[in-house]
């Protein structure tokens, strides 16, 4: 799980920075049998994490509560991962000028994406489907939220399927070049907020599912 949570935030950095840095190919992603384990894990812990473009730690940890919004914001949703102290937030400011997604934790923040707020609602996508009822009506409330970088495509979910009586959130992240997905299961107990709460927000671009 170690090696995983090394990985996932290797990728997070790279794509939040959206730069000109070459993604991972298959073969070290998907590492050689013929490595030994001490290795694999020499290489990964060597791996540096450029976050040259991404807000430094010393600055954000003073800025941002514990949800990862700053004074003057409005969080919409939020969760931590499963098996980690990591949390993904989403955010506007209090006059919804600006919309934002970030990823990490306080001391260490991996994902802010935008960086440049100007443009932001026109950055994200949120695309939802809603069939009202219980399990007579196959009730379903589907609700995405979509955005990308040069090299990742980033789906932030909650979906709940009344038959199933089942929840379902967390982020998924496609490399684009690698064509990898990893999904971060949310910590369904630590949800706060909603997407479906962006169904009123003019400024998002909305598609249905």
């Amino acid at each position: 799980m170690k090696k995983n949570i090394i990985l996932i935030l290797i990728l997070c950095a790279v794509g939040a920075m959206g730069g000109n840095r070459a993604m991972f190919n298959n073969n070290e992603l998907l590492q050689s049998d013929e490595q030994t384990q001490s290795e694999k894990d020499i290489k990964e812990v060597r791996v540096p994490l450029d976050t040259s473009n991404i807000q430094s730690p010393k600055d954000s940890m003073e800025l941002f509560d514990s949800k990862l919004c700053r004074v003057g914001e409005e969080l919409i949703y939020s969760f931590k991962i499963v098996d980690s102290d990591d949390i993904l937030t989403i955010a506007t400011s209090e006059v919804e000028d600006y919309i934002v997604c970030r990823y990490g934790s306080e001391s260490n923040l991996i994902i802010d994406f935008p960086q440049k707020k100007d443009d932001s609602w026109e950055q994200f996508v949120y695309a939802f489907y809603f069939r009202g009822g219980e399990k007579g009506n196959l009730g379903l409330d589907l609700n995405h939220f979509l955005f990308e970088t040069d090299t990742i495509k980033y789906k932030v979910y909650y979906e709940y399927d009344s038959l199933k009586e089942s929840i379902s959130a967390g982020i998924t992240l496609l490399d684009k070049k690698a064509d990898m997905e990893i999904d971060l299961k949310a910590d369904e107990n630590s949800i706060i907020g909603s997407l479906n709460t962006l169904r009123d927000r003019s400024k998002i671009n909305i598609n249905t599912l």
